[in-house]
């Protein structure tokens, strides 16, 4: 979705950004949009080295516990507008935050650390 929205797709992006009284909390430029998405990308590549493959360095050890506790603390969110414990919840992310990015967000860290342990 990340590089969707950055060439120009607007499909879910209202549900995707935080608002406040009907205006955006951030509105982050194209390059950031796609930085998020390449992130995601070095994400998976390092879940993929812990859990497929006997490249488990240090590095990669460190960095399975770093993601795990970015997305827990995700999860957990910035006690204003994002996360399990956000003030603002009568908008449209709100209501998508709740049910289903904080959730995923959760269940991704959680599964990240356990992948971690188990590659030690």
């Amino acid at each position: 979705m990340h590089f969707y929205w950055t060439f120009g797709g607007k499909s879910g992006l209202d549900a995707a950004l935080p608002t406040q009284n009907g205006k955006l909390l951030i509105n982050p430029p194209k390059v950031l949009i796609f930085s998020v998405a390449a992130i995601f990308i070095w994400f998976s590549i390092i879940v993929y080295f812990l859990q497929f493959n006997n490249f488990n360095s240090e590095y990669t050890i460190y960095m399975g516990w770093f993601l795990s506790t970015i997305f827990v603390s995700r999860a957990i969110g910035d006690f204003r507008a994002v996360g399990f414990f956000k003030k603002i919840g009568s908008t449209k992310f709100s209501k998508y935050d709740t049910n289903y990015f904080s959730p995923l967000s959760l269940f991704i860290g959680i599964a990240i650390g356990a992948i971690t342990y188990n590659a030690q």
